[in-house]
């Protein structure tokens, strides 16, 4: 599992993944394994919040996601990037909801969908709790949040914390 967070951490880039690595290196040194604790503590912190929110989104833990956004943002974390990451983890949702409908096994989801099973997996937990609609939901106000942070259409730590808040309190019926 450490391995798998820390791709979902770095992402493709090489540059990051071998800084990444470097690093965990140093950090483990003759210990012949790298723990999940291990990613988390070393992680650069821009990269790690990005992980720890949406984890904080999905349990719906307004508190925790409105204060890691403002430490992002004090790190200088850009908005669009913080609202960009969050994007990418709800369409990855809603890609395993629907191939979820195809009952697709987990080793296809993650290769379908070019993320490590151990993403995939809480993926799945959360998509089969969420209704598509619900996930739908998420990404218009997403998609505004993106426009509104474009066009200077207000401030950006009000907008990211009205966004989180509308996150984590859900679709009103």
């Amino acid at each position: 599992k450490a391995a798998d967070v820390l791709a979902e951490i770095a992402g493709i880039n090489l540059g990051i993944i071998f800084s990444e690595v470097e690093k965990l290196a140093v950090y483990v040194g003759e210990r012949p394994e790298i723990t999940l604790d291990d990613v988390m503590t070393m992680a650069s912190s821009g990269q790690k919040h990005v992980f720890i929110l949406f984890d904080a989104l999905e349990r719906r833990a307004a508190p925790e996601a409105l204060s890691l956004v403002s430490e992002m943002l004090r790190d200088k974390v850009h908005p669009l990037s913080i609202v960009s990451a969050i994007a990418s983890q709800y369409r990855t949702l809603l890609a395993v909801k629907s191939l979820l409908k195809r009952r697709m096994a987990l080793p296809q989801l993650s290769r379908q969908l070019k993320k490590s099973p151990f993403i995939i997996e809480k993926a799945v937990k959360y998509a089969q709790r969420a209704s598509a609609d619900e996930l739908e939901y998420y990404m218009e106000e997403i998609y505004h949040t993106s426009q509104q942070l474009k066009s200077s259409q207000g401030s950006p730590p009000v907008l990211m914390e009205l966004l989180v808040a509308q996150l984590c309190r859900g679709r009103e019926n």
